[in-house]
């Protein structure tokens, strides 16, 4: 559904009010917040990275995920540009040579190891789509574990137009309380959630 509010060839999709209220409420008010919950590995491992966890239940912060139960859902999977799925695509590994904090250029958003392993290939090539329709580069916000446990956060996409930095925002990094939002797809049509982000762990 992002997608098709930015860039739908169709006039009476774009122009629709569901397609206004993504861009002026959600985006520019609020937070479009992805069903996953991400697990950051310590820095100093041998392979560090970033899981992505479809959170089908809506359990958000509050369940805690261990590498080795990743792992095990990982094992027997397929690799896309040099990030593992699950065979059942629920779960998604990251490796930290992947993933890039900050500026992008436009048009590199589906090489990066966060936006695949949380959208996949067709929803990072969705978001490539929607940074072209903002003035700026898109910019992203990531984890740097320099502790010696698994970090978990939350994922959100918003516009960010402050100073007339007008770009798209996406944040892998959130705890969870910072905006309220909806949980809507980037590449197809359907409304899955929405509502305040999930709960924060105790």
């Amino acid at each position: 559904m992002l997608d098709e509010a930015y860039n739908s060839a169709d006039d009476s999709v774009k122009e629709s009010s569901r397609a206004k209220f993504v861009r002026e409420d959600i985006m520019s008010n609020g937070w479009l917040w992805a069903p996953v919950v991400n697990v950051w590995t310590p820095r100093n491992i041998d392979n560090p990275g970033m899981y992505g966890v479809f959170d089908e239940a809506g359990e958000g912060l509050g369940r805690i995920y261990t590498t080795e139960e990743l792992e095990d859902r990982l094992s027997g999977g397929k690799t896309e540009r040099g990030v593992r799925f699950s065979k059942d695509r629920t779960v998604s590994f990251a490796p930290l040579n992947t993933i890039k904090g900050g500026y992008h250029e436009k048009g590199t958003l589906a090489q990066d190891g966060a936006f695949i392993g949380n959208y996949e290939v067709e929803g990072a090539e969705a978001l490539d789509r929607v940074a072209k329709e903002f003035r700026s580069k898109p910019y992203s916000w990531v984890v740097s574990n320099d502790s010696n446990e698994n970090i978990q956060t939350l994922s959100a996409l918003s516009r960010h137009g402050i100073l007339g930095d007008d770009r798209l925002d996406a944040n892998f990094d959130s705890n969870g309380n910072s905006r309220d939002g909806y949980v809507l797809s980037v590449s197809g049509s359907k409304l899955v959630a929405e509502g305040d982000a999930l709960s924060e762990s105790k």
